[in-house]
């Protein structure tokens, strides 16, 4: 007789993925004329710049820990995680979104999970920079995020750590700004986005302040 503490149910576990045919479904439906690779993520999961792994601390199981080169790009935005820990240890992870103008590496996957490795960030590229006790000194760079009308070229990377009295050392983040530009199509904050019309020659403006923002794809300076 089993143990009736014991689990004899060898079922396999359920795949966490599907094997779902877009293109099978589109052709199906009478849309043909599309195919999966017509379709991008909208989203997704980002990528993260984990200062342990980018400083060439930690990697991914059978992977060789390597320093990933610095993030160069544009600041997008604020992106905040779920609140972590509980009652008054309770926190809500802060990070920059940033779009890569230049290749560079982060982490996908969770700990949680123990799936997490070293992915390839291209040109175009989004990811997520952690804001730690260092960043979040650094004031400015949150004014920079959540600016509707400019954003922001930036520089992120990891130095080192450095002591600041604790039980343990701070990642020490270079965090720099290169420059400005308008906030125009793509970029600009869903929040400002229902103040903006278009012209008949294909510029943007803003409805509240008559301000061009944008003119067959170039930004513009303000014109009213």
């Amino acid at each position: 007789m089993a143990n009736p503490k014991q689990n004899t149910n060898t079922t396999a576990a359920a795949p966490t993925t599907d094997a779902f045919d877009l293109d099978k479904f589109l052709a199906d439906n009478g849309l043909g004329h599309l195919k999966a690779s017509d379709f991008r993520e909208v989203g997704n999961f980002l990528p993260m710049y984990i200062p342990e792994w980018a400083f060439g601390e930690k990697a991914g199981a059978g992977e060789t820990p390597q320093k990933f080169p610095p993030v160069v790009g544009k600041l997008i935005g604020l992106h905040y995680l779920p609140e972590q820990g509980k009652n008054d240890r309770a926190w809500t992870p802060e990070n920059f979104i940033v779009e890569a103008m230049a290749p560079t590496k982060a982490v996908e996957g969770t700990k949680k999970d123990g799936n997490q490795k070293t992915v390839d960030v291209p040109v175009g590229g989004l990811l997520l920079v952690p804001c730690n006790k260092n960043i979040q000194q650094k004031k400015e760079f949150y004014a920079a995020a959540e600016n509707p009308g400019t954003i922001a070229t930036v520089l992120f990377r990891i130095r080192g750590k450095k002591d600041v009295g604790g039980p343990q050392d701070m990642w020490d983040y270079e965090a720099k700004i290169a420059g400005t530009e308008v906030r125009a199509g793509k970029y600009i904050i869903p929040s400002t986005a229902k103040n903006l019309q278009l012209t008949a020659d294909g510029s943007s403006f803003n409805g509240a302040t008559g301000e061009v923002v944008e003119k067959q794809g170039a930004a513009v300076q303000g014109r009213a």
